[in-house]
């Protein structure tokens, strides 16, 4: 049987299935040619009942350009909605008000609002009033949200009034155009919705390249796979791959897999790097993306052991860190003998001293508490030589104030070659032999407001810098002090917030260093500083 009915129905209704079928064409032909124009830049022939037949017959049409349907609505210059014989489909925009032209060597336009146009389109031009050479189609330059000039095109005259402007598709259409093209007629609407069956294992929407490789894709249940050329490799898998989760990059890149690797499940696998890192994540390298303006840190595989760099190129392992030393004094808990982890016993003050074990919600505590004497010291201080600049210490102190009061009080933290309970450093930046390092400060006898000194010291100059971090009392504080690995800088962190940086008057390289937390009362009061934990890594 030959005809363009498919499938194939019993001989005695064929004919009069045509009849109905034809009848049904041409009332719809009628119909379109009442409000189209053929061709999609606003004009041509009609569509006749034989157009459509020749495509429901699987007929080739005369030209890949052959407009099979074409709609426009009242007051369009062109077809809003178009499908060529090649296959192409036009979703197109409405036509929009020209509230002004201006210009004749580069003639501007402005619409009415927002064109959403961009340079290259093309698009047609009607009733512009006072000015010539504009009406007709065009090509475009995007200026604003709300202008475009014309390329290749001058006027004559001053613009009066009237015109609209509308996108071209099709042929004739702009070079941003692609097989597809949907264009959202407004900004409260989902530019393109699909919706899934319950149960079903496929794509959602599935893209392939010219061999029928996927490309991309979107899951049933949420999630979107892009594949890279690696067969074995996938930034993202289909609903029924199992093997890895994703993988940004193919040929011992890093991968987030479910099933693999080692039959784990939810896990991240890092391939050994055949290029480690030379230099820091330190916001100077163009090739880092965000880290061109902020730090990071950068994790990778040697021999099979992962490997951390922070952007001061402090580098160690990560499962069992063997690079750095790791020594910390802690408060046990319900006790006032404190834990020594890695590191020789610090001088603790006793003398006009009474300890107590005092924990709180951060963590436990020792409280050492002074008499109400002048000049009492209370804390810890390390030997000297059991940290030097060179070897990029980094120094964690978790403290809390007097409950009572922060007056009268000489308070310091850090790094010191000398102790510094008598003077922890000049008011402002100036002249200071008393110990090289690089600590924190409260001093009542010199600062003049309730907030964090910084402190760096060479041994003849120290500099100070006054933060922003307030110090009251019976409150908790995280202090850190990182000094990065060539000596040329020295960061201060206040409860996690970057409170300085100091870049002048540092300790050498080699300076003999020990860690402190110590205060000195300044008068006849009694005050207490209390200790949860001091740890440092260093080479």
């Amino acid at each position: 049987m030959t005809g363009p009915i498919n499938p194939t129905l019993p001989t005695h209704d064929q004919a009069a299935w045509d009849t109905t079928l034809n009848t049904a064409l041409t009332t719809i032909v009628n119909r379109v040619n009442t409000h189209a124009d053929q061709h999609l830049t606003g004009g041509g022939d009609a569509i006749a009942p034989s157009d459509i037949g020749a495509v429901a017959t699987q007929t080739t049409a005369a030209s890949t350009s052959a407009v099979v349907l074409a709609v426009k609505q009242a007051a369009d210059l062109l077809a809003r909605v178009g499908l060529l014989a090649d296959g192409t489909i036009q979703t197109g925009d409405a036509p929009l008000t020209i509230s002004n032209v201006t210009g004749t060597t580069t003639v501007t336009v402005t619409t009415s609002a927002s064109h959403g146009y961009g340079t290259g389109d093309v698009v047609t031009i009607a009733n512009v009033g006072g000015i010539t050479g504009v009406n007709g189609v065009k090509t475009i330059t995007k200026v604003a949200p709300t202008q475009f000039t014309l390329q290749s095109t001058t006027g004559s005259g001053s613009y009066t009034s009237g015109g609209t402007v509308q996108r071209n598709f099709g042929g004739t259409g702009s070079t941003n155009e692609g097989v597809w093209n949907l264009l959202l007629p407004d900004a409260s609407h989902d530019g393109l919705v699909v919706r899934g069956r319950e149960s079903s294992t496929k794509n959602l929407i599935l893209a392939r390249d010219y061999a029928g490789a996927p490309v991309f894709g979107v899951g049933q249940v949420g999630g979107a796979t892009m594949y890279s050329g690696q067969p074995s490799d996938a930034i993202g898998t289909a609903p029924t791959v199992t093997t890895r989760a994703s993988v940004i990059t193919a040929g011992g890149g890093i991968r987030g897999a479910a099933g693999d690797p080692a039959g784990g499940v939810d896990v991240l696998a890092l391939g050994n790097s055949s290029t480690p890192p030379t230099g820091n994540p330190d916001g100077s390298h163009q090739a880092e993306g965000s880290f061109t303006t902020a730090e990071g840190s950068v994790i990778w595989v040697r021999n099979g052991r992962p490997r951390a760099r922070s952007s001061v190129g402090h580098e160690d392992e990560l499962l069992a860190p063997v690079t750095r030393r790791t020594a910390s004094v802690a408060a046990p808990g319900g006790d006032t003998t404190l834990i020594l982890d890695g590191v020789s016993p610090p001088t603790v003050a006793t003398v006009n001293i009474t300890p107590t074990s005092d924990d709180q919600a951060e963590g436990p505590l020792v409280r050492y508490t002074t008499t109400a004497a002048s000049s009492v010291d209370a804390g810890l201080i390390s030997p000297f030589g059991v940290i030097q600049p060179r070897w990029a210490p980094y120094v964690y102190a978790r403290i809390r104030t007097d409950p009572s009061a922060i007056t009268s009080t000489r308070l310091a933290v850090g790094l010191v070659s000398a102790d510094i309970a008598g003077n922890a450093g000049p008011a402002t930046t100036g002249s200071y032999s008393t110990a090289q390092g690089a600590w924190l400060r409260y001093d009542t006898g010199v600062d003049g407001t309730a907030v964090w000194r910084t402190v760096t010291s060479s041994g003849t100059t120290a500099t100070v810098t006054t933060t922003t971090s307030a110090i009251v009392l019976d409150s908790a504080y995280e202090l850190l002090i990182e000094i990065n690995s060539a000596v040329s800088q020295v960061r201060f962190w206040v409860n996690g917030t970057l409170a300085a940086t100091h870049t002048t008057n540092l300790p050498s390289s080699s300076a003999a260093l020990g860690y402190t937390a110590r205060l000195r009362t300044l008068a006849s009061s009694a005050r207490a500083l209390r200790l949860g934990r001091l740890t440092w890594s260093a080479l």
